[in-house]
């Protein structure tokens, strides 16, 4: 449960669902093809990939005591 709230408050996390957000309203509210939302849905899932990738890291780091 800890997990959840520390997921909740983690910025990184706010940003990926703002970004996923804007990325769909792109799509609805404007003449934006598909092709513009899966590029941008790529992007997001890239950064998301990242900041994962980054916390895993710091994770090790702090569990390992460097």
């Amino acid at each position: 449960m800890q997990k959840i709230v520390w997921v909740l408050q983690s910025r990184k996390f706010w940003a990926a669902v703002i970004g996923l957000l804007i990325a769909t309203g792109v799509l609805k509210l404007t003449d934006a093809q598909e092709a513009d939302l899966v590029g941008a849905l790529l992007t997001v899932a890239t950064t998301i990939g990242y900041m994962l990738s980054v916390a895993i890291e710091d994770a090790g780091r702090h569990v390992g005591g460097q």
